[in-house]
């Protein structure tokens, strides 16, 4: 049972902790919660990190309220900088020696383009063209 409710855990989706696997958790007994709590290291299953979690936050849900608040921040930290590193990337390319008198602001705006606009930079700059508006001010 207990590997029935990791499995069924497999699938992520919005309501993993809720009450879809309610049942199974109260049909679980102690020495079943031990057994897989003292599970032989040598055995060759392997349970993810926020799976178990999933598990042990939901054999008794309200015990422990400010647990499962820890757990979520934790899984919350991203576990690479790759996102940061590409932002200083293209800050560096933005402020070269030849663009160095930019304003703070300008850059910042020109960062958050590149970082969300998902239209190539030829149409962007049709586009602006077509604004009278935005090239008058």
């Amino acid at each position: 049972k207990k590997q029935s409710y990791i499995a069924s855990k497999n699938v992520h989706n919005s309501q993993s902790t809720t009450n879809n696997n309610y049942e199974v958790l109260c049909a679980i007994n102690d020495t079943e919660k031990d057994d897989l709590l003292n599970k032989d290291q040598d055995s060759k299953e392997h349970i993810q990190s926020d799976q178990l979690w999933a598990y042990l936050l939901n054999i008794r849900p309200n015990t422990t309220p400010n647990m499962k608040l820890i757990i979520s921040y934790v899984f919350s930290i991203p576990c690479s900088n790759a996102y940061v590193e590409s932002i200083f990337s293209h800050i560096n390319h933005l402020w070269s020696d030849y663009r160095n008198r930019m304003d703070i602001e300008l850059v910042a705006a020109e960062l958050k383009i590149r970082k969300n606009a998902d239209t190539p930079c030829t149409h962007f700059y049709k586009f602006i063209l077509s604004q009278d508006d935005l090239l008058k001010k």
